[in-house]
């Protein structure tokens, strides 16, 4: 099944993408699709997660054309 992928901040940069289609197999959960992309963030570094415009944690099962936004952390005033 095809999933949407966006990227933000610096994650654009590392994909360098904004947005990416990815196949995955039916049934998987967020944390599956992390493993695909071989993120690996710092402990000290919390990437948010979101699906169809909800926050999400790894155990979110993706559904066929979910759209995942990968938020990494921001600073700002």
């Amino acid at each position: 099944m095809k999933v949407r992928v966006l990227f933000f901040a610096y994650l654009r940069d590392r994909f360098g993408v904004g947005e990416r289609v990815i196949e995955i197999q039916e049934g998987s959960l967020m944390r599956d699709l992390i493993n695909h992309l071989k993120l690996s963030f710092p402990e000290r570094e919390t990437v948010r997660f979101a699906v169809n415009e909800e926050f999400s944690g790894e155990d979110r099962r993706l559904e066929k054309d979910d759209v995942i936004a990968l938020l990494p952390p921001v600073s700002g005033g």
